[in-house]
């Protein structure tokens, strides 16, 4: 470990303090770890069981205490609970684009964003769109790029903002932590001119698209 890092010992009554306590003790072997409020927590507990009140404080240079985080069982946890933040891929806006275009040809998508933090629904995002009747905005939870289906859409939405929060509403966080790692953090703009390479109807024609609800 950096001996600058560490300027004082970390208590176990200060959650916070031991967020920066274990960023220091993996950030050697492991610079990627994200250490989110869950993962925090989890480990808090852990060593608050081990031992059961003794040493009230955590030592920075105590090696014991960091060979037992180092274990199998923590380094497994945190890696199974790291967010995903990733950008949306260029191929899922392209899928995004192509799908409204033949099955929702009434509204243009916007916004892309996961609709998850869990590295295994990597192939689930949302997106929000406007209609092109009347101006209203929607947004559909669940934009599956495994099979290019859509599920449940909400409609009716005066603002973008509004579809934004129904996006929050049902997104699934597994760190405690929506206002780093909740939906805005992977929400991409989706290119006008990727949409009008992909021959949107102009408005005139509005009378002429299938409604889908």
């Amino acid at each position: 470990m950096s001996e600058e890092y560490y300027q004082n010992d970390v208590y176990l009554n200060d959650v916070t303090e031991v967020k920066e306590f274990l960023e220091g003790v993996y950030k050697d072997e492991h610079p990627d770890f994200v250490i989110t409020p869950v993962i925090t927590q989890f480990i808090f507990n852990a060593i608050i069981d081990e031992y059961q009140g003794e040493d009230a404080h955590l030592e920075p240079y105590n090696s014991e205490l960091c060979d037992f985080l180092k274990q199998d069982r923590f380094i497994s946890f945190i890696k199974n609970r790291q967010p995903n933040i990733a950008p949306v891929p260029d191929n899922v806006i392209n899928d995004v684009v192509e799908y409204f275009k033949n099955e929702l040809n009434n509204f243009t998508p916007l916004k892309v964003c996961r609709n998850s933090n869990h590295k295994e629904d990597d192939y689930l995002y949302a997106v929000i769109a406007k209609s092109d009747s009347n101006g209203s905005y929607a947004c559909w939870s669940c934009f599956n790029d495994s099979t290019k289906s859509i599920n449940f859409g909400h409609y009716n939405y005066k603002t973008e903002e509004e579809a934004l929060n129904m996006i929050k509403e049902v997104f699934y966080d597994h760190t405690d932590d929506m206002e780093h790692f909740g939906p805005e953090s992977s929400m991409t703009d989706i290119p006008k001119d990727k949409i009008s390479q992909n021959n949107f109807e102009d408005s005139e024609n509005i009378n002429f698209r299938r409604h889908v609800r």
